[in-house]
Parts: structure tokens; sequence; C-alpha cells
């Protein structure tokens, strides 16, 4: 179980400015990480009620189970329970939910597991870059209803590097909802 502060701005992307930044980033070069993410909230929506994410999410190797709680505009508290690829799907086939650390947040909210139903997901294609200033996260999203691209920037101490990095690159800031919001917009 890990619990930690995330710090992020991320920007929307056209596929064109995507493909320049995988091009930037030498993705060609890089793993690419496939990502399942599924989100849940209760039929009254009491999560979103808090301005609380949940989601399970599934990649090559393991399985996450994460709430992620506002602590300011760029940053939230996620509290992640690791999973096994087989108790996830477990978990995702069945509708039930690990008893772990997760599950005792939401306790704290007065939200139970059984009341938890699934309102969204996504595929996700990623590609990782690790710097000093922080980690860049370049995404395409695959949601039921359209394909999206973004770039993250999960920082250290500024968002600065970010700007300056668009400015670079001649691309634009486009502020986006969240991946959760946008799996779930069609509600």
């Amino acid at each position: 179980m890990g619990t930690l502060i995330e710090k992020e701005i991320r920007t929307g992307l056209s596929e064109q400015d995507y493909h320049k930044l995988y091009q930037v980033f030498e993705c060609q070069n890089r793993k690419k990480i496939m990502q399942e993410n599924y989100y849940f909230d209760t039929k009254d929506f009491d999560l979103r009620h808090h301005q609380l994410g949940l989601r399970i999410r599934l990649d090559d190797i393991q399985a996450e189970y994460t709430l992620k709680e506002p602590l300011s505009d760029k940053q939230k508290l996620e509290t992640t329970d690791i999973l096994s690829l087989d108790d996830a799907k477990e978990h995702l086939t069945h509708g039930t939910f690990p008893k772990k650390h997760v599950s005792q947040k939401l306790d704290q909210y007065h939200i139970y597991d059984t009341d938890l139903c699934q309102i969204g997901s996504l595929k996700n294609e990623r590609y990782e870059i690790n710097t000093l200033q922080g980690l860049w996260v370049l995404d395409k999203s695959h949601f039921p209803n359209g394909i999206s691209y973004e770039l993250e920037f999960e920082y250290i101490h500024s968002t600065k590097p970010f700007f300056d990095f668009l400015e670079t690159h001649a691309i634009p800031f486009q502020d986006i909802p969240t991946k959760l919001a946008r799996a779930v917009s069609k509600l």
C-alpha cells in the first residue's frame, strides 16, 4: 500500500502535437505501457460529491486500486492498494473490492464497497519519461466515445519546466478534465 501526494499538471494535445512529442521523447525507443482504467462511484455519485476519484488500473504486470482525494488545485492525496492481475480481474468480474487501505479510507466518508458500481472505463497507451524535474507522461486514451491525447507532468518542485517545455515546442496549453471526468462525460 502506498499513500503519496500527487502534484500533477496536464494539457490536452492535438493528434499532430501528440505525434510531435512522440518524436521529441523518442517514444519509439521506450516501452509502451498498456493500461485499462475502470472508474467507480455510488449510484448517487457520493464520490463525486466529495470530489473523490476511485479506479482500478490494470497494466502488463499488476493492478492498482486507487482513491484520489483533493488537497489543492493541482495536488491530490493518492491511497493505493497493489493487486495481482488475477485478483483485480476477479474484483471487476464480481463487483467486489479489496478490504484494504482504500476501503478503510472510503469508510471515513461513509461510502461502502457494497454501494460501488462501475461508471466508466478507458484503455490507455502510455510512455513515461523520468527527468530531474519530474515525470513526463505522454498518453493516448481510448474512451468509449473517442480518443484523446495528453501530456502530464508530475512535478517535484514547480510547474515552470512544464510551461517552458510547451513554449519551446510551440504547443498550446489546453486545460482538460481528468480522465475520470472524460470517461463519464456521457452521464
